[in-house]
């Protein structure tokens, strides 16, 4: 893992869309730039088809009815088999951007293909030491175009978002899987620059004394370091696993206490 450089400012930190105390993090890329830009536009790109799944998802289930044709339905089931579990998102990390509000019918299924609506772009990625996992902070602007009746997700002028992900491969040759981190996001911003700064700032600053979400709130799952800090990859209880072998940050707690393990299609 890259060396990373935080300078404190005097600004204090509040929450989101406010002023915010000004860090300067520094993520030294890793000295193979061929690999590090390859995978900062595979992770952008595994991101956008995340979201144009569930905007198909719900531009075909919303229109499957009781008295739908069965060849409706045919194309429904046929289409979702291969992703049992899929057809919802339980951490509403990528839906979000799948639909649009309507104060008539309140969400429904955006029309416009995922990378006309919005931009994705990696803007850093922490690797652990075999670079087999990674942290990486997303920057997400919404390029929606206004239709009558229909409102964006962002107004004009507040149109970035900033999310992390974790990602986890075998081999330096694969693609990242990745997985929503919703410990904190960054919603509604005017700039890039400022946006993923906040995102930053929370996660190398406020991780360290809170617990993962999906897991018991015990000692055993509290954050002892931050995002950046030497012993994150290898003490962060995002890292540890299941007996059935699954990292932390693979898992949910449902509503009713059981964990159960994200079933996202795959990036490749």
């Amino acid at each position: 893992m890259k060396k990373v450089v935080i300078i404190l400012s005097l600004f204090s930190l509040i929450n989101c869309c406010a002023k915010k105390e000004k860090l300067n993090i520094k993520i030294d890329p890793p000295s193979d730039t061929v690999m590090y830009e390859r995978d900062k536009k595979q992770i952008s790109d595994c991101f956008i088809n995340k979201v144009e799944y569930f905007r198909k998802y719900y531009n075909v289930s919303l229109v499957i009815f009781v008295n739908s044709p069965d060849s409706l339905k045919k194309k429904h089931y046929d289409y979702y088999a291969k992703y049992p579990g899929a057809d919802l998102d339980p951490s509403n990390f990528f839906e979000p951007y799948s639909v649009r509000y309507n104060l008539k019918d309140k969400y429904i299924p955006s029309q416009m293909p995922t990378n006309q609506e919005i931009e994705v772009k990696t803007d850093a990625i922490l690797y652990n030491k075999n670079q087999l996992l990674c942290f990486a902070f997303l920057v997400i602007k919404s390029n929606r175009i206004k239709v009558e009746g229909l409102m964006d997700a962002r107004e004009k002028g507040r149109e970035y978002d900033a999310k992390a992900i974790i990602g986890v491969r075998k081999t330096k040759e694969e693609p990242f899987e990745i997985y929503p981190v919703d410990k904190f996001d960054v919603v509604g911003f005017e700039a890039y620059d400022t946006a993923v700064e906040q995102l930053k700032t929370l996660y190398f600053t406020k991780l360290k004394g809170d617990y993962t979400a999906g897991t018991q709130y015990t000692d055993e799952n509290k954050f002892n370091s931050n995002v950046g800090d030497k012993d994150f990859f290898e003490k962060s209880p995002y890292f540890k696993k299941t007996k059935e072998g699954l990292y932390y940050f693979q898992i949910y707690k449902e509503l009713e206490g059981n964990l159960k393990e994200y079933q996202y299609q795959k990036c490749n």
